[in-house]
């Protein structure tokens, strides 16, 4: 895929380094791979720190906790940049030619929900709550739940689609009423708090607002991110950190004011861009990131499962008193050794359905995401 090219002037004046214009070089994107795979390992890191401060901490929080506070504002904004990256082109097209990239999510969304849910008919599951109502689970179908991020893809993708039908060339000032809606989503949290409660999976609209920006970003700004890539330094990608750093301090030490939010968010973006420009991608850790991004889709999906069973075996096992007595060794062991067995795990059975004839249950069904744009006329 050749990139296009900069104009004379900003060539003369880009000092890049070696290593950031073969990143953004690549022809098969590279980086691409390893940042969707950085960012799904970090939301399971995350998803196992909040079992265990759930199931087991009852003090201050654990390390892996903290850790993975300091990269919330990074996860879901650079994974939805790529996801809106990838779809640039996609974007153009008839919706009949994008099936899978809607129906077909949805239709994954809509499965896996109500099979994760199905376990609130256990009522050991549940707490001794009542099991979910029908309109419940209806809920949880149209409105975005624990697989909030499938349900937020053919979403954004719509958007992207219909702001490129509308606004054509301007479409590139979508982005201010987008950053606006990013910017007060954490006013949307408290609206939407009780419109499906415990044990029922919490409504994520909040972080639906928070992240239809980076994905728009992503479809219009392509170009100036593969720009920006080919002129990363090491330095360049040393401060974009610092900065990111910085932001984050101050965010801690003021509260989560809204536009420090975004801020740290756009911050986390650029520093990302500039680290994925000027590492290498043969190393080890490069290509278990990169092996992770070419199926997050599965690791998303069956983590939520595997984590879910963890959390149930803390319990009937026992260990959670025993883990109470050094609360904090143990909140700085167990996410980090449970992480890599809890991708790969998921990794590998989402591999073997999609080698299977099952692969519908992580793609959609044939019938559901086959194109309907009529075929050209046969000579």
């Amino acid at each position: 895929m050749a990139l296009p090219s900069m104009r004379p002037r900003a060539r003369a004046n880009a000092a890049a380094h070696p290593a950031a214009v073969k990143a953004a070089g690549r022809p098969r994107f590279e980086w691409v791979d390893a940042g969707k795979g950085a960012c799904m390992v970090l939301v399971v890191l995350l998803h196992l720190s909040l079992m265990y401060e759930n199931e087991v901490n009852e003090g201050a929080a654990a390390l892996w906790w903290d850790v993975s506070a300091a990269f919330a504002p990074l996860r879901m904004p650079l994974f939805f940049f790529i996801s809106g990256f990838l779809a640039m082109r996609a974007v153009e097209r008839p919706l009949g030619q994008t099936r899978g990239r809607t129906l077909g999510i949805y239709s994954v969304y809509a499965l896996w929900t109500l099979l994760f849910l199905a376990r609130l008919f256990v009522p050991q599951a549940r707490g001794g709550g009542a099991a979910p109502t029908p309109g419940e689970l209806a809920l949880s179908l149209v409105l975005p739940t624990s697989y909030w991020y499938l349900w937020a893809l053919p979403v954004f993708f719509l958007v992207a689609w219909a702001c490129t039908r509308l606004l054509g060339d301007r479409r590139t000032w979508a982005l201010i009423p987008f950053a606006a809606l990013a910017a007060a989503a954490p006013l949307l949290k408290p609206l939407t708090a009780g419109l499906l409660t415990e044990p029922m999976d919490a409504v994520k609209l909040s972080s639906i607002a928070a992240n239809l920006v980076w994905f728009y970003a992503g479809v219009v700004g392509r170009d100036a991110w593969l720009s920006l890539m080919r002129r990363a330094t090491r330095l360049s990608a040393a401060l974009a950190v610092l900065a990111y750093v910085g932001v984050f301090a101050a965010l801690r030490a003021t509260g989560n004011g809204l536009i420090l939010t975004f801020t740290i968010a756009a911050v986390a973006l650029v520093a990302s861009n500039q680290v994925l420009a000027v590492v290498g991608m043969a190393n080890p850790v490069a290509r278990a990131l990169r092996w992770v991004g070419r199926q997050t889709l599965p690791v998303y999906v069956f983590h939520i499962f595997i984590v879910s069973a963890l959390s149930a075996a803390l319990k009937l096992t026992g260990l959670v008193p025993v883990l109470q007595q050094h609360t904090q060794l143990w909140g700085a062991i167990l996410p980090i050794a449970l992480l890599v067995p809890v991708v790969v795990a998921s990794r590998v059975i989402g591999a073997a359905i999609l080698g299977s004839r099952l692969r519908w249950m992580l793609e959609g069904p044939r019938w559901l995401t086959a194109s309907r744009t009529p075929t050209a006329a046969r000579g």
